[in-house]
Parts: C-alpha cells; structure tokens; sequence
C-alpha cells in the first residue's frame, strides 16, 4: 500500500512561487517567471508590459478618486447646474468615478472599469463642447487616451475551464 507521502516524494515538485504572484489572476505568467529566466527577451517584454500597466492603472485610479472625492464632498454641484444639470448628478458621477478608481486596481474588474470610466469621459467631452468650453474638453481626452493604455497594457484575465463528468 502506497502512503500518501511517499506519493507526495515521487511527484516532482512544484516550482514556489514569490510571494505576490498573479498568475492566475493576471495572466502575467510568463511576466512572473521573468525572474527564473532572465535571458528571455520576450518574457523580459511582458515583464516591462505588466509593469506598465500597473503604473498607468494606478496613476489613473488615483485621479478619479481624487476626482470623485472632489465631486461627492459637494464643490461641484454648482457647476453642475451651470452646465444644464441637476446638482445631484454631481454625486452621481462622483460616485461612478469612484467605483470606476477602485475597479481599476481589481485585475478581474479592470477592463469593466475602463469601459464605465470611458462612457463618463465620453460624457464630459460631450458637456463641455456642448458648453464652449473647447480647451476644457482635452482634460477627457487625455483621460481618454491614459484609460485606451491601460486596456492595451492589462493582460486579459484568463479563466480556467473544467471539464465535469457526464452525468449518467
């Protein structure tokens, strides 16, 4: 009879992993294995990527939690109110900017993120030409062009499909 370690010892082992590995999240494997194979430049590339990434993504969820802190603690309801809008939305898109911040961070909700974040930008574009305010529509755009990066430098997320037994 075969005990359970000495199945255990005959089974190679597995490689460990660094703390703070993704890999299943990010689908940044061959990122996180850039540290074991330092030679490899494509590895060395998709290691300079997800690192890119995270730059941008964070730099970007810290400017919509800044701006949807600065439009919940209410300054932004009168200018709301200039541009044709109930003050409430002000709250609203606050709100948004905020959810779509800390989205932004969860790799699993990051390319969601982008998606909501893109729509309010669109939106901003839209309010400020409606309104004169042409140099004032190019902030959005930038915003625009720093969340298109992000979706381009994420990884998508893979996810792992199991096969379940026929039922019989």
């Amino acid at each position: 009879m075969i005990r359970r370690a000495q199945v255990r010892a005959a089974r190679p082992a597995a490689p460990r992993l660094p703390l703070g590995d993704h890999r299943r999240t990010t689908g940044a494997s061959r990122a996180a294995s850039a540290a074991h194979n330092p030679g490899d430049p494509s590895i060395n590339k998709a290691r300079v990527r997800l690192i890119a990434g995270w730059v941008v993504v964070s730099l970007l969820a810290i400017a919509f939690a800044l701006g949807g802190i600065g439009k919940l603690t209410g300054g932004a309801g009168a200018q709301f109110s200039n541009w044709g809008y109930a003050p409430w939305f002000a709250y609203v898109i606050g709100a948004a900017e905020l959810a779509g911040a800390v989205g932004l961070l969860i790799p699993r909700t990051t390319r969601l993120a982008v998606i909501g974040l893109l729509i309010i930008m669109l939106g901003a574009i839209y309010t400020h030409l409606t309104n004169n305010e042409v140099p004032r529509s190019l902030v959005p755009v930038a915003f625009i062009a720093a969340l298109c990066t992000a979706w381009w430098l994420r990884p998508p997320v893979r996810t792992v499909v199991t096969a379940q037994s026929p039922s019989g």
